[in-house]
């Protein structure tokens, strides 16, 4: 195994995918293996429990940490229960490179959040479920240092129209705003977003209830909308 081509260790990892489990055998395999599979550990790790977590960051060396650019805690158990506050400061401190982040459901405070955030060169990032933790005086702060944001996901949070306008100010490349959930949201602020956020391929309003469109109002738009129904009831009526 250690004869192999590097060309034919990275296929054999790419066939593997996103499997941890396996890639960790193969990391204890051989010595070429453990070298080859060590990007594919620690590029988007996977945590099973809040302790997994903690460990992985405890333990988590420079090198290993530079190689780290997604963390989704979006199925993580319990993250809704338990504080994630230090963990996730130290990992900020560590992993510089972290591209994709979803904290959706964490319990975590609104000084954690801001010390990570503006620590890192996202270009996804989800605060679904965060709730009166994310407002327009957040948005307003974090956007600024997103400049090179994508995605982001602001489902069920206290955010309204003035973070729409914030959106496209600094974060010009956005291509797909999850808004879904944020009854504070108007047809002010989606008009703005959708008049000037000119990379913006896909927009989820659904369950936006202060939303209250003119009939035709953005028929024209190219943007795929995630509407809700209820948003054209009373317009229809």
């Amino acid at each position: 195994m250690n004869k192999l081509p590097r060309e034919i260790l990275q296929l054999v990892i790419q066939n593997v995918g996103d499997d941890q489990k396996t890639i960790v055998s193969l990391n204890m395999t051989s010595r070429s293996l453990h070298h080859a599979t060590l990007a594919a550990l620690y590029i988007a790790p996977n945590f099973k429990t809040v302790d997994d977590l903690f460990k992985f960051v405890a333990h988590l060396s420079p090198k290993n940490a530079s190689k780290v650019r997604k963390i989704d805690l979006n199925c993580l158990p319990h993250r809704w229960d338990l504080s994630l506050n230090q963990p996730l400061v130290d990992l900020s401190k560590k992993a510089r490179f972290i591209e994709h982040l979803d904290l959706s459901l964490c319990k975590i405070n609104r000084e954690t959040l801001i010390a990570i955030i503006m620590s890192l060169p996202l270009r996804f990032l989800s605060l679904n479920t965060l709730g009166r933790v994310v407002d327009d005086d957040l948005l307003e702060e974090i956007l600024p240092t997103l400049k090179e944001l994508r995605q982001i996901n602001l489902g069920k949070t206290h955010i309204g129209d003035a973070s729409l306008c914030a959106l496209t100010k600094h974060c010009r490349y956005i291509e797909s705003i999850d808004i879904s959930g944020c009854e504070q949201v108007t047809e002010r602020g989606i008009g703005h977003i959708l008049q000037h956020a000119q990379h913006l391929q896909y927009l989820n309003v659904q369950e936006c209830f202060n939303f209250v469109p003119s009939p035709g109002e953005f028929d024209e738009t190219d943007v795929d909308i995630e509407w809700t129904e209820s948003n054209w009831e009373d317009v229809e009526e």
